[in-house]
C-alpha cells in the first residue's frame, strides 16, 4: 500500500514540476501585448526593428546543430523516464 502511494506521490511532484517549468511565458506575452497596441494605434511611428543582414549559411548550421542537440536531450529524457517508470511499475 505505501508503495503505491509512493509511486502516485513522485508522479504528482514529476507532473508539478512539469506544469511549473510550462507556465513561464508571462515575459513573451507582454511584449507581444505591447507590440500589438503599438501597432493598432493610427498614425503610429512603429519603426521596427533594425535589419540585419545575416549569413544563412551560419545560421542553418546553427539550427542544425540546436536541432541534434534537442533532439539527443529528448532521447536521454525519454530513456530516464521509461528507466524510472520501469522501476516504479515493473
Amino acid at each position: 500500500m505505501e508503495s503505491r502511494l509512493f509511486k502516485y506521490v513522485v508522479i504528482l511532484v514529476i507532473l508539478f514540476i512539469g506544469v511549473s517549468l510550462g507556465n513561464n511565458d508571462n515575459d513573451l506575452q507582454s511584449k507581444l501585448d505591447r507590440f500589438e497596441e503599438e501597432i493598432q494605434q493610427p498614425y503610429n511611428e512603429h519603426s521596427g526593428q533594425s535589419l540585419e543582414v545575416y549569413d544563412t549559411n551560419v545560421m542553418n548550421s546553427l539550427a542544425k546543430k540546436s536541432e541534434n542537440l534537442l533532439m539527443n536531450s529528448l532521447d536521454v529524457i525519454r530513456d530516464v523516464v521509461n528507466s524510472v517508470f520501469g522501476t516504479l511499475f515493473g
